[in-house]
């Protein structure tokens, strides 16, 4: 992603580059390079401290091509049930209740989509 582009948009919307404390990206090379990655561009343009994480997503795509076919089958089971539940609006309110019945800390989740 070219900083340039980045820049123009937070130009066109207004934000300003020492409001940018946070940055996630899926950890590509162009991404993460430490002499002309996106990373250092942006540290170079918020002067300040900003933050970098690689996206949850690909994290556990990455992670369920090495794991055993037994937690493999379980990851997959508990993503079939996560996607149940947000398929429907009625199927998330009822989750959230749930949650708040048993007075737990979250009671939303995040529909989980495939990385190929």
């Amino acid at each position: 992603m070219d900083v340039q582009r980045v820049r123009q948009f937070f130009k066109e919307v207004g934000l300003e580059w020492n409001n940018c404390v946070g940055v996630c990206t899926d950890g590509a090379a162009a991404m993460t390079g430490r002499i002309v990655g996106f990373q250092v561009k942006v540290k170079s343009a918020s002067n300040g401290p900003t933050s970098f994480t690689h996206c949850m997503i690909h994290r556990e795509a990455l992670a369920a091509k090495k794991i055993s076919a037994d937690l493999n089958a379980v990851l997959e089971g508990a993503v079939k049930v996560i996607n149940f539940i947000k398929s429907r609006a009625l199927n998330s309110r009822l989750f959230a209740n749930l949650c708040d019945e048993m007075e737990s800390n979250f009671s939303t989740l995040l529909l989980h989509t495939e990385m190929l």
